[in-house]
């Protein structure tokens, strides 16, 4: 099974306790607990058995806790809004209307915070994030069609002020939660990846450069480029932007 808390697979031991039967139901109610062996986090299932002429089977079956499986968020994510994605994740169970004012407050957050957006009116916002095309296409429409899910028209409160808890439409806060994660991994795991990327970049180059190009009369430089290009896959441009990178961060060309 896959862990409701953390993003790792495994094969469950469950412990079972019988918990009783019900007239309503043909067989009897059965609560099992097991552990993440990954994340050592607790995950505790219903399950209802119906018994008829000496067979046995499952009726249905529920996870008790965590009430929802909860989105894992990416390390790379920022407090304070890795906890307060965590929030409206696990408010949803218990009251999606306050689970989606919980996202609509870290929404108006993200676009101010990371966005740079003025303070205003959140659907003003989200029109001010989207002119400066800084998301993905498909991202950006799907931010700019939060009023239409939301039904802003008929719950304008949504609109001016984000934490109030309205009454939500069918899907809307399950749906906000997952615009949020996607969100979180434009502004914060895909930033992180490429920094990571140029990093590695601008050591091999230190690396090509101390042992291949001691002076720039070596006449080794467009065979360092053609190195680098060919073992990280790289295009002509790209590579000549890695080492101008290189050069900005106190290397030296040969270009």
């Amino acid at each position: 099974m896959k862990c409701p808390h953390c993003p790792d697979t495994f094969t469950p031991n469950w412990t079972a306790q019988g918990v009783g039967s019900d007239p309503d139901t043909e067989g009897s109610w059965q609560l099992s607990w097991t552990n993440c062996p990954s994340c050592s986090r607790l995950i505790v299932r219903l399950t209802d058995r119906w018994n008829r002429e000496g067979r046995r089977g499952v009726k249905s079956e529920r996870l008790v806790y965590p009430t929802i499986p909860i989105p894992v968020v990416p390390e790379e994510v920022d407090e304070p809004f890795s906890q307060e994605f965590k929030e409206a994740a696990a408010t949803l169970g218990i009251s999606p209307t306050a689970s989606a004012a919980l996202s609509r407050r870290l929404l108006q957050h993200l676009l101010r915070e990371k966005g740079g957006v003025k303070h205003s009116k959140l659907v003003s916002e989200i029109k001010e994030l989207r002119e400066k095309n800084i998301l993905p296409a498909t991202l950006s429409d799907d931010l700019d069609s939060v009023r239409q899910v939301g039904n802003f028209a008929a719950h304008p409160i949504k609109n001016t002020e984000t934490e109030a808890v309205a009454d939500v439409e069918e899907g809307e806060a399950e749906w906000l939660l997952e615009l949020l994660h996607d969100l979180l991994v434009a502004f914060f795991v895909a930033p992180a990846k490429r920094r990571a990327r140029r990093d590695s970049l601008i050591r091999s180059w230190r690396l090509l450069a101390r042992n291949r190009c001691r002076s720039p009369a070596s006449g080794n430089s467009g065979r360092l480029r053609r190195e680098v290009r060919a073992r990280d896959q790289l295009s002509r441009p790209q590579c000549r932007n890695y080492q101008l990178a290189f050069c900005a961060a106190g290397g030296t060309t040969y270009a």
